[in-house]
């Protein structure tokens, strides 16, 4: 048979594989011995995306906007290798905990392993790209899709050691939400599982010279974020944006929403110091 067909068939093999269910995929991934042959990439992430937000949906009543640590060790008798994968995402992210929930975890170790075998070298960041614009459009209108989506995403940061992309994605977010207050969910989950993402760096006189604009950028993270929280407090209560936001005092060292400077203040700041700073320089944002 001409190689032409034997390649597309395989292509075709593959692909049909991965349009099913990513629980599945997983599974068949971690036996295969040949490198994965090219795949439409963007219709593979609609269908990725399109299956989280299908299982958010479905476990709307049981699955919060913010799982604790122990959401993997829930019985799932639908998932029984559920605890294996995230034991094994855990050795991967070098002892992360990560708050999933297990399909997530299942989902998260597919993706990673199609990345791995996969013989197209962009497909990492066509994935990662398509995830990011789907968190982003999908924040004020399903939070819990959202949520579940940005868990995947910067499980997938970490494994990759990507955490720029991660801060971009938060970037973008708080852009596209500045005065809506949907995109609360969203940062704490992520910061959840990667606090470095966001973390305040400690004050130090011998600070390196990249840790400046690090930190003002934190700092005008939290004065938009101050403001998302009082949206959000205002539509769905104190508590729930009181327990969202603690994940960023406690896990990120951000000052409580009432402390926070507020951003008009702090634009001046950021114009002088991104005059100072070459773009290619490890200290540009």
């Amino acid at each position: 048979m001409n190689r032409r067909i034997l390649e597309t068939t395989r292509a075709k093999r593959c692909f049909d594989l991965m349009v099913g269910s990513p629980m599945d995929l997983q599974a068949v991934l971690a036996r295969a011995e040949d490198p994965v042959p090219p795949i439409d990439t963007a219709r593979f992430a609609e269908l990725l995306i399109a299956h989280i937000h299908a299982e958010a949906s479905r476990s709307s009543s049981e699955l919060g906007t913010l799982p604790c640590s122990a959401s993997l060790d829930t019985p799932d008798e639908k998932l029984p290798e559920g605890s294996v994968v995230a034991a094994k995402l855990q050795l991967l992210a070098n002892g992360i905990q990560p708050g999933l929930y297990k399909h997530e975890a299942v989902i998260a170790m597919s993706v990673w392993v199609l990345v791995l075998k996969s013989e197209q070298a962009a497909v990492y960041d066509e994935l990662m790209r398509k995830l990011s614009q789907g968190i982003v459009l999908r924040a004020a209108s399903t939070a819990a899709a959202a949520c579940s989506l940005a868990r995947v995403f910067v499980v997938l940061g970490v494994l990759a050691a990507d955490i720029q992309r991660v801060r971009t994605m938060l970037c973008d977010l708080l852009m596209d939400a500045v005065d809506s207050p949907h995109a609360l969910p969203v940062l704490a989950n992520t910061l959840a599982i990667w606090p470095d993402v966001l973390r305040m760096p400690p004050a130090s006189a011998e600070a390196p010279a990249d840790v400046q604009p690090f930190e003002l950028m934190v700092r005008v993270f939290q004065a938009i974020a101050a403001g998302i929280h009082d949206l959000y407090r205002d539509e769905k209560g104190t508590d729930e944006a009181d327990r969202l936001y603690a994940v960023m005092v406690e896990r990120c060292g951000w000052r409580l929403p009432g402390d926070a400077e507020f951003a008009d203040t702090l634009l001046g700041e950021v114009k002088t110091t991104l005059n100072s700073l070459d773009r290619d320089s490890r200290g540009y944002p």
